[in-house]
């Protein structure tokens, strides 16, 4: 685990392959992303596809992560989802109010 000094800094450290993941939200890396080249170097995950707003998000390093890799993390966010994991590993890190927003809706 890393910190960042702001969301700036967090996006430099994914694209450079330093940090290799990252849940964040569209409001967060939707701006970061206008720029073409981070653009090609970050896979974003859309967690809640079926959602008009997204809850939540996994941002992978595209020097770390291949599409097929991406895709069974992915698959593997699901389960943890399903099982109750990903809750408690979010409730480490956010308070119940956000863990519960992050968790609002079923991932796909």
């Amino acid at each position: 685990m890393v910190i960042a000094e702001d969301e700036d800094d967090l996006y430099k450290m994914l694209s450079s392959g330093v940090v290799t993941a990252a849940f964040a939200q569209p409001l967060s890396y939707g701006r970061w992303l206008r720029d073409p080249l981070a653009a090609r170097q970050i896979t974003i995950l859309d967690l809640f596809p079926e959602a008009d707003m997204v809850a939540s998000g996994l941002a992978l390093s595209k020097s770390r992560f291949s599409q097929e890799a991406a895709e069974k993390w992915h698959q593997e966010l699901v389960k943890m989802y399903q099982d109750g994991s990903l809750y408690v590993i979010m409730q480490r890190f956010l308070n119940e109010g956000a863990a519960k927003q992050m968790m609002r809706l079923p991932i796909n």
